[in-house]
């Protein structure tokens, strides 16, 4: 009868008030409609070359290198680069370094088939900073503008591709 009562105590609060992950999920869309911080980028250089992150529409996705829909995500967004001529603005960026993580990111960019898309390392506290808690985050940017924020759930590639290819006039 008492371990009744304990197991009762202990589950009416969650019956009562359960967790609701939607509230969290969506915690860092406050950044939809401001400027991207480009303090948090130590500078622009993705795989080498200087991107002008604040003119035109890009997309930019946050992933980690050990994240299952990270890889999904990425993954769907190669066969869209692979099907436009490797020719649309999206730019990868990981946390971490380069040097520590050469071994996964090599794993990663293999395993997705996305070694054409540009990608970068920022520090742990810049890339939390930029891409908030959820993984992975692919943001929607206009000329500097965060217009759209999604993530795996509803990345859709047609959205992606019909942003990206409206500032290029097709």
């Amino acid at each position: 009868l008492l371990a009744s009562l304990i197991m009762i105590s202990l589950a009416v609060p969650f019956i009562l008030n359960p967790v609701d992950n939607a509230k969290t999920y969506h915690m860092f869309d406050d950044k939809v409609g401001k400027p991207l911080q480009m303090d948090a980028f130590d500078d622009a250089v993705f795989s080498g070359k200087n991107v002008e992150l604040l003119k035109g529409n890009k997309v930019i996705c946050f992933f980690s290198l050990t994240c299952p829909m990270c890889k999904y995500t990425a993954q769907k967004l190669a066969i869209l680069e692979r099907n436009n001529n490797d020719q649309l603005p999206i730019y990868f960026v990981f946390w971490g370094s380069n040097k520590k993580n050469a071994e996964l990111l090599d794993a990663f960019l293999i395993d997705t088939k996305s070694q054409n898309i540009p990608y970068k390392f920022l520090d742990t506290k810049a890339f939390f900073q930029l891409a908030g808690n959820s993984f992975p985050s692919v943001y929607f940017i206009e000329n500097g503008l965060v217009v759209n924020k999604n993530s795996y759930r509803d990345m859709s590639p047609e959205e992606v591709e019909r942003f990206l290819t409206q500032d290029r006039g097709q």
